[in-house]
Formats: C-alpha cells, sequence, structure tokens
C-alpha cells in the first residue's frame, strides 16, 4: 500500500471518530480520551482509574456529574461497540479480502470494541489473536491509532485463513499480503 493510500485510510479512520466525538456530551468526550490513553500506555481503563484521572485534570470537580455517573459513562464506553469504525472496518474487510487474499477469507462482520479483554493468564500469542475472532466476525480493539487498527486486521484475516498459529504457512500468508501491498510488517 502506498503512504498516500495509507494516510487516506487513517484519514478515514480518524474522520469517523471525530464525527462520532462531535455528537457526544463533553464528558463522554473526556471520559474517551482517558480511556484511550490508557490503552495507548498499554493498560486498562477500569471506571476507577477514569474517575481518578478526571479528578486529576478537574480538581474542582466535573460539573453537574458525580463520580457514579463517570464510573457508568466509563462503563457504558468499555462495554460498547463502536459502531460508524465496525462499519468502516467492515469495508476495509471487504477490501481487503480481495486485494490481499484472492477473495478466500468467508464473509465476516468486523466488530471494533473499546474494551477487549485478553484471555487468562498464561497467555500466548495463539491465544490473544484466537480472541479476536468468532464465527462470522472478528473482533478489533479501538486504541487510537489508525496505522495499528489497519494491521490488526490484515493480522486476524491471516487467521482466519489459516488458524490461530503464528507458523510458517501465516508468516508466509503475512509476506504475501505484504507484498501485495497490505498495511504490515512482515518480521524474518
Amino acid at each position: 500500500m502506498k503512504r498516500f493510500e495509507l494516510d487516506r485510510l487513517c484519514r478515514s479512520i480518524t474522520d469517523v471518530v471525530a464525527v462520532w466525538l462531535s455528537h457526544q456530551e463533553e464528558i463522554t468526550r473526556a471520559v474517551h480520551r482517558i480511556i484511550v490513553a490508557a490503552i495507548q500506555a498499554g493498560g486498562e481503563a477500569p471506571p476507577l482509574y477514569v474517575i481518578q484521572d478526571l479528578h486529576d485534570e478537574y480538581p474542582d470537580g466535573w460539573p453537574d456529574y458525580c463520580e457514579a455517573a463517570v464510573a457508568l459513562q466509563a462503563i457504558e464506553i468499555l462495554k460498547s461497540e463502536f459502531t460508524p469504525l465496525s462499519n468502516l472496518f467492515s469495508e476495509f474487510y471487504n477490501d481487503f479480502n480481495v486485494r490481499y487474499f484472492g477473495g478466500s477469507l468467508p464473509p465476516s462482520r468486523v466488530r471494533v470494541v473499546h474494551n477487549l479483554p485478553l484471555p487468562d493468564r498464561p497467555r500466548t500469542a495463539e491465544d490473544v489473536c484466537a480472541r479476536g475472532i468468532a464465527d462470522g466476525e472478528i473482533l478489533l480493539h479501538y486504541n487510537g491509532w489508525p496505522d495499528n487498527m489497519l494491521e490488526c486486521l490484515v493480522h486476524l484475516m491471516a487467521h482466519l485463513k489459516v488458524g490461530p498459529a503464528h507458523g510458517a504457512e501465516f508468516d508466509a500468508l503475512m509476506a504475501n499480503a505484504n507484498m501485495l501491498g497490505a498495511p504490515v510488517r512482515v518480521t524474518a
């Protein structure tokens, strides 16, 4: 994929998020920002973390909202599907299936979510990837990094083709997708 096309796809993702945010209340935007920052820092965003972060940013309190309301807002965001992005990534899935996998993957819907629980420890890379694939559906974690999300989509699509293992067959499929221009990095 050429840089300008990747930039275009990333811009379409950020545009969808911006439109969604523009229709939200200020408290929802603040909670969403805190959740995404926590995810980008490599963690989770439990409601108590969100409340504490809001207290740190707004020591005089959040007008018209109590801690319980903020906690409920955080829980709602974390458990909900990011539907506008799900629709967009489902379109990407259909396009990428043809472009990088020769149309060989089954019809699937991509569901973008804020909170994608990790499997119990000890966990392997295969366990983490397998949690993102279900019958007719790919679960994609919203992390605020469009280029990473596109790469994760292609990665999960490759798993649809070869199963949860990260072996030679998976590596060859990813290398082929990369050669065809998919937005992935190939290690080897």
